[in-house]
């Protein structure tokens, strides 16, 4: 099994005061670079599109070849929404691949083991996203303007969604393609192959996989990785 990566670099990091989050360097490397090396080492994967705003693919570009990366086999321009950007990927992806993992680059602490098991859990059931237990107390409420308690959600059942989610390939363009056109917005790649009829699978994962969106999240982010050698 061959898997290729549509990596979703185009995040406008205004939550870390602007600027582009994913060259901040967390223990010396970039959060681009760490990402994509992470990936590189998953053998499953044959290519990766990475999709950027239009004016950072030429420092992208420039970087990836200065970094030694040798599965990229395009860096395409997103588009207005994150799912825009998953379709310019999927477009980018000739031929198509039969599985295909769709990721954000902010989760750049992501492993080559759980990009592994995504990748095999798709080509299993079709359709596969990793996901972490929920420790907290979910409360549901009227509405944001009646913010009373409606309802206490059983947390056993609830699952907090992240990235690599992975596909069959026709399976996530065939439910992509009526939102594209009717635009209608999903949150994430899963709810567009939930919205088509498709089982999806969980894959265990655990909150280390997190998003770097915030200047707390980098200290996150450096604890786990000094963890995680202190663990090698």
């Amino acid at each position: 099994m061959t898997a290729s990566v549509i990596l979703l670099a185009g995040g406008s990091g205004r939550r870390m005061g602007g600027g582009d989050k994913l060259l901040i360097e967390v223990r010396g490397e970039p959060l681009l670079r760490r990402v994509l090396r992470a990936i590189e080492a998953c053998a499953a994967v044959d290519r990766i599109v990475l999709v950027a705003r239009p004016g950072r693919i030429p420092e992208y570009t420039r970087l990836a070849s200065s970094w030694g990366l040798t599965r990229i086999s395009a860096i395409v321009p997103g588009g207005v929404e994150r799912q825009d950007s998953v379709w310019n990927g999927l477009q980018a992806l000739v031929p198509p691949p039969e599985i295909v993992l769709i990721h954000d680059a902010a989760r750049a602490l992501v492993t080559p083991d759980l990009i592994r098991r995504c990748a095999a859990a798709a080509a299993e059931h079709g359709a596969a996203i990793p996901a972490a237990p929920v420790h907290d107390t979910i409360k549901r409420i009227r509405s944001p303007e009646d913010p009373r308690i409606v309802e206490t959600l059983d947390r056993t059942l609830l699952r907090a969604a992240q990235t690599p989610q992975a596909f069959r390939f026709v399976i996530i363009r065939d439910a992509y393609a009526p939102l594209i056109r009717q635009r209608v917005l999903v949150t994430d790649d899963a709810s567009a192959a939930e919205r088509a009829g498709h089982e999806v699978q969980i894959v265990e994962s655990d909150a280390t996989n997190l998003k770097v969106t915030s200047p707390e999240d980098v200290f996150l982010a450096e604890t786990i990785l000094s963890q995680r050698e202190k663990t090698s």
